[in-house]
């Protein structure tokens, strides 16, 4: 009689690299996989504009709801609408642009196509040449929150392709929220 059992992972492993004659650097061992924390995006205590933008079509993935991609793109919307509002445009801040470094996207309730978002813009950390700014999307015909957007900026100069200190009163502006 021939009993069978389960190979144990590392065992797996071995046997994958010998069947699939794989370099190793293509397996991960347990000890090596890495784990995500929760995201969690604090809110800013003021907010410096809202703005109502519908779900439109284009937003919806395969799942029939707000794309993830389609939450980054929104949050930008709310970005030019913010600085329009002040006079300003990503690439013209007192003669210095904008560009982005990293986003963070914490998802806490689906969007659908028809949905209204309110959508609030605020400052979180500023320092020398960078900040970030923090949208938050709340469906108000129920009152939940959607999603909650980090995008960290730099200042900078497009044509000397470096960055440069936050001009003072766009500073005073983002001073203002905190």
């Amino acid at each position: 009689m021939i009993i069978f059992r389960q190979p144990e992972y590392n065992e797996q492993l071995e046997i994958r690299k010998l069947l699939f004659r794989l370099p190793e650097y293509l397996f991960f061992t347990k000890e090596s996989v890495i784990t995500m924390e929760k995201v969690h995006i604090t809110l800013p205590e003021t907010w410096l504009f809202e703005t109502l933008l519908p779900v439109r079509i284009g937003d919806i993935n395969y799942g029939n709801h707000l794309a993830n991609d389609a939450v980054l793109r929104l949050a930008h919307e709310v970005r030019l609408q913010f600085l329009t509002a002040h006079h300003y445009s990503e690439m013209n801040i007192e003669n210095t642009g904008l560009i982005m470094a990293n986003a963070v996207i914490q998802f806490i309730n689906q969007a659908f196509y028809g949905d209204e978002l309110l959508c609030k813009i605020g400052f979180g950390h500023i320092g020398k040449t960078n900040f970030d700014l923090i949208t938050q999307m709340i469906r108000p015909k129920d009152n939940k929150e959607i999603a909650r957007i980090k995008t960290g900026m730099a200042c900078f100069d497009y044509t000397q392709q470096k960055i440069k200190a936050i001009p003072q009163a766009f500073l005073q502006l983002a001073m203002s929220s905190e």
